[in-house]
């Protein structure tokens, strides 16, 4: 992974979170791990092919979850059901979306996969022989960590 290729999808998600939350979005110290690595209760992940290959995961907790989904749907949520994975799932696909748009100038063309939402305890993820790449984004309403496995097509 390279600054070029982390930057774009750093920025987009603080740029979709802030403008989509209305929430100032602060960045903590990236951690770059290898093997399993644990999750939050709920994760979106969605994956990239073409020039880039890999994944992004949105992580975070329940709580967090809901807030997200309230604040995006505009109605309040008790449970985790359709209608709030729909919202963190939609959330995931626009950081994807935007960032795509600046890395294909760079690396060429990309393509996203739908995302996908993981619930439960105790969830963790891996790449076999690869890193993945921890960004944790402090919100008032919860942290959220962006997970990043990327690799440019050999």
């Amino acid at each position: 992974m390279t600054p070029g290729q982390i930057n774009p999808i750093l920025t987009s998600a603080c740029e979709v979170l802030r403008e989509a939350l209305d929430a100032e979005v602060h960045r903590g110290g990236l951690v770059l791990r290898g093997g399993v690595q644990p999750l939050r209760a709920v994760t979106a992940a969605a994956g990239l092919t073409g020039a880039l290959q890999g994944s992004v995961l949105l992580s975070m907790s329940v709580e967090t979850a809901l807030a997200v989904a309230a604040l995006l749907s505009g109605e309040e949520m008790a449970e985790f059901g359709d209608l709030a994975q729909a919202a963190v799932a939609e959330l995931l696909r626009t950081i994807c979306g935007r960032a795509v748009q600046g890395l294909e100038k760079s690396v060429g063309p990309i393509h996203v996969s739908p995302a996908g939402i993981f619930c439960g305890s105790d969830l963790q993820y891996s790449m076999i022989g690869e890193q993945i790449l921890m960004i944790p984004l402090e919100l008032p309403l919860g942290r959220i960590e962006l997970g990043l496995v990327l690799r440019e097509h050999a």
